[in-house]
């Protein structure tokens, strides 16, 4: 949002139709990347107070906040230092980091591409969020429960997108199987941070 605005704004556009996308993921990371460790530990704070499965601080830091809070500020961690850190932990932190190659590329080629079959939006972001899972083991099921179930999700996904993905009759039948099969779990499994990326892909 923020690098959206800086091309509006820096180009003087009257609208944010006239954005040339491919602009934004170099500004975001720019940005990320121009922050100070200050803004670090603000992010820290949110992780510890959100206690959340999905961005566990506990998990990333093993240190109380206050002993986290000291480090990050004596080594000088900016967001994008403290993103990296982790890109191996969290799909979604790997992807702020690198500059977002897989939502800009694959997740939005394949929004767009529901979008000009003009299917209606649900369709858009269900099509966008089996590609997107297809590319990459999900970081929280990963973490919640083992690699080898992230990965089986993975490539069920992938044969998903190989029968045209959510566009057609059969990918969107594969697409509901597998949705019933995770619901049926004890805990039951949900790729987060898969959704969090198709999220982000859906806003913009």
């Amino acid at each position: 949002a923020a690098a959206a605005g800086y091309i509006i704004s820096k180009d003087q556009l009257t609208d944010s139709e006239q954005i040339e996308i491919s602009k934004i993921p170099e500004i975001a990371l720019e940005f990320v990347e121009n922050t100070t460790p200050e803004d670090t530990v603000n992010i820290v704070n949110m992780l510890y107070k959100l206690k959340s499965e999905m961005y566990n601080a506990s998990n990333y830091f093993g240190l109380p906040l206050p002993e986290t809070i000291v480090d990050l500020l004596e080594e000088e961690i900016n967001l994008l230092d403290f993103f990296k850190s982790l890109s191996n932990k969290n799909f979604l932190f790997e992807e702020i980091s690198k500059g977002y190659p897989i939502s800009f590329k694959e997740g939005l080629s394949a929004f767009i591409e529901a979008i000009n079959e003009q299917k209606g939006f649900i369709d858009a972001i269900s099509h966008t969020y089996i590609t997107i899972l297809s590319l990459n083991p999900d970081s929280l099921v990963f973490q919640n429960f083992d690699r080898q179930t992230a990965i089986k999700i993975q490539q069920d996904a992938k044969s998903i997108v190989e029968c045209g993905g959510y566009l057609t009759s059969k990918g969107r039948a594969l697409t509901h199987e597998l949705d019933r099969s995770l619901s049926k779990t004890d805990p039951q499994i949900h790729p987060a941070t898969t959704a969090d990326i198709t999220a982000k892909i859906g806003r913009a």
